[in-house]
Order: structure tokens, then C-alpha cells, then sequence
């Protein structure tokens, strides 16, 4: 089996901003873990402004270059229906990451991550075909933040909203230097900062040695440059001081109530909504900030604990960290109109349904139907776990089963597959169908599937999708690539 291969089309600059590729190189990494070929197709100046790209091993070609791949993902607001369709034959499908709703695309999916966003805002734009996913539940997170959400949810639990830590980080370039701007403000402060400066900042020299002076007159701060360790700076932070970008939904995911502001035109919508919902304290646009108005507000929610506690809820019920699980099936090509879709709580019936059919229990580990409140517990736990993979398998948009994988072994590639059929859907070969399915998807993982002895029928079902027996019960279907 040949890896599949993906094309990443998308730029960065001082002046662009490091976002469009930084969210592209979490879709190549979580790629790049399943067995695929990546290279990102990007300006010149997009490795000056991410070094993180060069430091990737992804291979880098030119924008005017056309590949053939499984996948084109186009990431840039320059490009439109003419550019992308400039694609057509030389990919298998074209997936466009936008989140402006203001111009058409040639496209097989549309993802817009934006929080309250609607699939209507794209309907007109792009093909009547194009699959549309929109909403903050699709936020392309690095894995470090889903798993690190857990201790944070925890944290958070016991948070009565005292300000002890700030986390300041505006965006990889900061080509405004609202960075001083923002140090000023808390000149003098009785709070430990940190202070997140992006590898393509222009204006670092004067920073650092702004941090530098506030620390010699007693200011508990310190600098982080080429940060690995976002998730566990953002994790022990009481408030953040941030843009209004990508890293939003970094911040939703672990429940860090923001005082935002927004550092480039795109961003004022995602500011809007998110202050509408109650999550940041949008300062507005980044010419209008001032000292001033940084001291005033991080006094003023230094005595509004009741507030910085209720903004924490709000955030973390906009984000979970899951959305480049749900990306990932997209990836695919439908066989047979045979989907696979993450599941999320509004599934918990009708898999409770399935679970308690006859047929079903028959040959469970557990032949007693789980009760309501232990199959919302189960549910939920494996929802929020990072090593459990929940799909509905829809066919032609319709319910029709299960899928689960779970991973055997920390930072492995072996999971356990377990599959459900509903009722209606039995004889149909969909079953054949999801499992050839997630091999597509992850051609270097191993799967392993625990039969019943008795179960003929789940027995051929393996055997005929490429497993072999290790015992009795087992069976293992290798890498394919």
C-alpha cells in the first residue's frame, strides 16, 4: 500500500502573520503520525516568520508548483475559486481553511473553526457538493492541549478566580509591537508574567529589554521564545493577555479567560463573538490599546474574581480539543456514501439504543445492558479521553453504527477497533466498509480486535478485512505501509 501524500498551500510573513501555517503544520503532524507524505507549498518569507516549518522535516516547494496528492489544503486568504481549481487534477480533493465567509472556492470541504460561525455563511460560496464544517468544535489544536485539558478542567474546578498569573502571547510576529504596550501596562505589577514572544517578532531586542528592566525593578516575569510548552504555560495561568487569532481556541480548550485584542482586521469577528459569549474582555483594536488601559483592566478583574471564574466556564465549554479528530475522516474519500464522524453527547442515546439490542449484547464482554447513568459516564469519559477515537458511522448522512479506537500503549500506533452495526443497517457490508476505511486513514497503525469464539460472523468480518488470528480471540491486522 503507497503512503497518501498532502500538499499544504499556505504563507506567512511579518506581515501575514504565522497562523495560516502553524494550524496547516497541526493537520501535516497528526498526518505525518497516521503514515502520510506532507509538504507544505509556501512563500519565501514563511520559514523567516515560523522557523518551527524548516525545523518540522516537512519538505518545502514552491507556491507555483503542482503535485499530485490525495489532499491539496489551501490555507490563504489570497487565493480563491480560480486559484484553488488551478488544483483540480493534480489532487484527489482540495480542502480550504478559511474563516472570512468572503469569497468563493473550488473545494471538496470547507473548514471555518470560528466560534458561532454557520455553514449557511459558505453555502453560496462553494460548490453545492462541498462538505462545510464550521464552529470552534473543529479548532485545530495541537495534541498537547487536548491532553493536557484534563488537569486544567481540574484546576479550573477549584479556581475562585484570583489573579495570580498572567500569560501574555500576541501571535508569532507582533508587528506592532503591542507587546511594550502591554508591558508597560503592568509596570509594577504584583503578578508573575509570562511573556510568549513569537521567533518572528521584528521588535525583540527592545522587548527583551523591556522584560529585562521590569524584572531588575522586581517584576516576577519572565520570557519564552520558540515555545514547545504552550499548553502547560497556558494550564498554570490565571488570565491571559492575547490576539484574537488561532490561539483563541488554544485558550478555550484549557479554560484561560482572555483580555483580547485584536491585532489584524480578520480577527475582529472572532473578538465580537467570543466577548459576546462572555469568554475574553475584547480591548478592541490594537492602535487604540494603552498602558493604561491594560493596568485598568487587569485591576479591575482582580476585583471581579466572580467574573474571571464565570469567563473560565464560558471557555471552556466553546473548545475541547478534538477538532482535527473530526477533521481527520474528511481526509478520506467516501466509499459506498460510508462516512465516519466523532461523536459528541448528542450521540449518547442513540448508541445506548444500539448498545441494548439482543443482537448486540450477545457476545459483549458484558452481556448485561449498561444502565442510563453508567453509559452517560462511559460516554463521557471517552469523549474527553485522547487515547479513545468514538465514531458514528453514517451511511448517505444516516446513523447506521459504531466505530471505537483505543489506543493500547501510550504514544503508540496500536489500537483496539470494536464495531457496532445498528439493526437497520445489518447485511450491508458496512462494516467492511469503516474498517477499510480507518486503514486508509492510518496506514502504518496496527489494529487488534478481540472476537467472540462463538461469533461467526465478526470472525469473517476480520478475516475478510485483513486480520489474522494471534489466539483464540484476537485478532491483528499489521501496518500497510
Amino acid at each position: 500500500m503507497k503512503r497518501p501524500s498532502a500538499i499544504f498551500r499556505c504563507d506567512a510573513s511579518h506581515e501575514i502573520g504565522s497562523g495560516h501555517v502553524m494550524r496547516c503544520l497541526t493537520i501535516a503532524n497528526y498526518l505525518r503520525d497516521c503514515g502520510w507524505e506532507c509538504a507544505f507549498s509556501a512563500c519565501d518569507g514563511a520559514t523567516q516568520a515560523v522557523p518551527f516549518l524548516l525545523q518540522s522535516g516537512f519538505e518545502i516547494i514552491g507556491p507555483e508548483v503542482r503535485r499530485s496528492s490525495e489532499i491539496v489544503f489551501i490555507d490563504n486568504y489570497a487565493m480563491s475559486y480560480e486559484q484553488d481549481h488551478s488544483y483540480r487534477g493534480h489532487a484527489g480533493k482540495i480542502i480550504v481553511l478559511d474563516d472570512l465567509a468572503d469569497r468563493t472556492h473550488d473545494c471538496d470541504v470547507l473548514l471555518d473553526q470560528t466560534f458561532s460561525r454557520n455553514s449557511d455563511d459558505y453555502k453560496s460560496l462553494v460548490p453545492e457538493s462541498s462538505v462545510i464544517l464550521t464552529g470552534s468544535d473543529y479548532a485545530l489544536l495541537r495534541p498537547q492541549f487536548l491532553e493536557y485539558r484534563d488537569s486544567s478542567l481540574k484546576r479550573r474546578a477549584a479556581f475562585s478566580g484570583k489573579i495570580e498569573r498572567v500569560l501574555i502571547s500576541l501571535g508569532g510576529t507582533d508587528p506592532h509591537n503591542v507587546m511594550s504596550i502591554v508591558l508597560d501596562g503592568l509596570q509594577g505589577s504584583t503578578i508573575s508574567i509570562d511573556a510568549v514572544i513569537g521567533a518572528g517578532c521584528p521588535h525583540l531586542p527592545q522587548v527583551m529589554q523591556k522584560i529585562s528592566a521590569m524584572a531588575d525593578q522586581g517584576v516576577k516575569i519572565q520570557a519564552h521564545q520558540n515555545v514547545s510548552n504552550m499548553a502547560e504555560l497556558m494550564g498554570r495561568a490565571d488570565i491571559a493577555i492575547g490576539a484574537g487569532g488561532t490561539t483563541s481556541w488554544e485558550r478555550c480548550c484549557l479554560g484561560l479567560p482572555t483580555v483580547m485584542i485584536e491585532l489584524a482586521e480578520n480577527q475582529h469577528d472572532i473578538a465580537t463573538a467570543l466577548s459576546k459569549d462572555g469568554c475574553v474582555l475584547n480591548l478592541g483594536w490594537y492602535a487604540d490599546i494603552t498602558p493604561d488601559m491594560i493596568r485598568q483592566t487587569v485591576i479591575g478583574l482582580q476585583n471581579d474574581p466572580a467574573r474571571v471564574v464565570k469567563m473560565t466556564k464560558h471557555a471552556l465549554a466553546i473548545c475541547d480539543g478534538r477538532g482535527m479528530d473530526r477533521l481527520a475522516p474528511f481526509c478520506i474519500a467516501q466509499d459506498d456514501g460510508i462516512q465516519l464522524v466523532l461523536m459528541s453527547e448528542s450521540d449518547m442515546r442513540i448508541l445506548h439504543d444500539w448498545q441494548s439490542f439482543p443482537a448486540t449484547r450477545k457476545y459483549a464482554r458484558n452481556p448485561e445492558v449498561p444502565s442510563w447513568d453508567d453509559h452517560v459516564l462511559w460516554f463521557k469519559r471517552t469523549l474527553n479521553n485522547p487515547d479513545s477515537f468514538l465514531y458514528k458511522i453514517t451511511k448517505d448522512g444516516i446513523a447506521a453504527g459504531m466505530l471505537r479506537l483505543d489506543r493500547r500503549a501510550s504514544d503508540t500506533r496500536e489500537f483496539e477497533v470494536s464495531i457496532l452495526i445498528a439493526p437497520d443497517f445489518y447485511g450491508r457490508g458496512i462494516a467492511s466498509v469503516a474498517l477499510d476505511f480507518i486503514r486508509k486513514l492510518d496506514p502504518v497503525a496496527t489494529f487488534m480486535a478481540e472476537v467472540h469464539v462463538e461469533n461467526e460472523a465478526s470472525r469473517r468480518l476480520f478475516l475478510k478485512a485483513g486480520f489474522t488470528p494471534v489466539n483464540e480471540t484476537w485478532f491483528e491486522q499489521k501496518r500497510a505501509v
